[in-house]
């Protein structure tokens, strides 16, 4: 019997499906850092060292449909809390998928922290009509921040 479509908490056998999302949301080099990321993420895990991450994909048709995650630095405040890699396949967008990811994201984070950040490109619209249609707000700009000179844009919400 197949399962519904749903969140589970990502596992190493995830990576390479999870990088590949990012990679097709934006470029190979997104997708190499991205699954840098997981491996390090994971390799600490092993280790019994909690890195501020947690990793979640959405399962659909036996397929990584999405990715997505919440980090929280160390160094910063203890109310803050970031939105990790996020993406749906290509294969799977335009379906709602995001929108039912994004507010899970927010479900979690609520029960620890005030506010959730989100980092995007400087030049992903489409990304950034999204996160406002989702109730954030633009929060600043970091100039220069990408290899192609684009800002990052980071967005906020507060979860009280």
């Amino acid at each position: 019997m197949a399962r519904e479509p749903h969140l589970a908490a990502m596992h190493k056998g995830h990576i390479e499906a999870a990088a590949e999302i990012m990679a097709l949301g934006r470029d190979e080099t997104v997708g190499a850092r991205a699954r840098a990321t997981f491996k390090l993420h994971f390799k600490m895990k092993d280790l019994g060292v909690d890195d501020g991450r947690s990793y979640f994909v959405w399962m659909e048709d036996g397929r990584v449909a999405g990715v997505t995650g919440l980090h929280h630095y160390t160094w910063g405040p203890d109310e803050n809390v970031w939105l990790a890699y996020f993406g749906v396949h290509p294969d799977f967008g335009r379906r709602g998928i995001g929108a039912v990811m994004l507010s899970e994201m927010q479900r979690l984070a609520q029960a620890s922290y005030r506010r959730f950040f989100i980092e995007t490109h400087g030049a992903n619209e489409r990304a950034h009509r999204f996160y406002r249609s989702q109730g954030f707000r633009e929060a600043g700009d970091i100039a220069d921040y990408n290899p192609d000179g684009a800002p990052m844009k980071v967005f906020v919400k507060d979860l009280e």
